[in-house]
């Protein structure tokens, strides 16, 4: 029976995970199915979508951050007011000394346009180097929000780059990788988990030499195919 009452429940988990900014503090259930880094000596678990309030190791008063993807003993984190994510160790998190009292914060500065755009073109201005933004280490909420804001923006910066990577599109149902300025009409995947999904799918089928698929799912997403 509770086998069956999971099975019932995994949409519904999976959709809230999705949409952690509408629900800052995730049910019982969603910390359960949630990647947790645990910091040693006894400091709070932290785990994508948590929002924290964390001391100025300098000033001593407190500055928010939003917690993103776990992934191989690391997390991503960004500060409140930036578009930018950075890939954080178990020891850089720990050295954060996130309070229990700062735990679950009410949501913040939701992604806008109009915070993006000037964020994406300054991490982008002068190399057009797309893991300057780290949105491979963000929250699956926060990136899907954002790529749909402002994904023109950055594919605007990255078209404007003298030598920019190569993105996963798709032109006419097949998957290719194309440099942005190279880019003629074909739809760019999304760096979200939706993204990946269909860039698994297509990847199945595509022409492109698996090594080249490969190195282009890591550059994208941070994922391995």
């Amino acid at each position: 029976r509770i086998a069956a009452r999971v099975a019932e429940l995994e949409g519904d988990l999976i959709a809230l995970r999705r949409d952690l900014h509408a629900h800052p503090e995730p049910s019982w259930e969603e910390h359960r199915t949630t990647e947790v880094l645990v910091p040693p000596d006894g400091q709070a678990p932290v785990y994508e979508g948590l929002r924290v309030a964390v001391p100025n190791p300098v000033t001593g008063e407190r500055q928010l951050a939003e917690f993103g993807r776990v992934y191989a003993g690391a997390i991503g984190v960004r500060a409140a007011g930036s578009a930018v994510w950075m890939q954080r160790s178990l020891e850089e998190v720990a050295a954060m000394q996130v309070p229990v009292d700062g735990m679950d914060v009410p949501p913040f500065d939701h992604p806008t346009r109009e915070s993006l755009e000037p964020a994406i073109r300054r991490a982008l201005r002068y190399s057009g180097h797309w893991p300057s933004l780290g949105w491979m280490w963000a929250a699956e909420a926060w990136v899907t929000e954002a790529w749909e804001l402002a994904g023109d923006v950055v594919m605007e910066m990255l078209g404007s780059a003298w030598s920019g990577p190569r993105v996963p599109a798709v032109r006419d149902g097949r998957l290719v990788l194309l440099e942005a300025k190279h880019l003629r009409g074909e739809r760019v995947l999304a760096p979200t988990l939706a993204g990946w999904a269909e860039f698994v799918a297509l990847a199945q089928e595509s022409q492109v030499p698996k090594q080249e698929l490969r190195a282009g799912g890591s550059l994208w997403w941070e994922r391995r195919l």
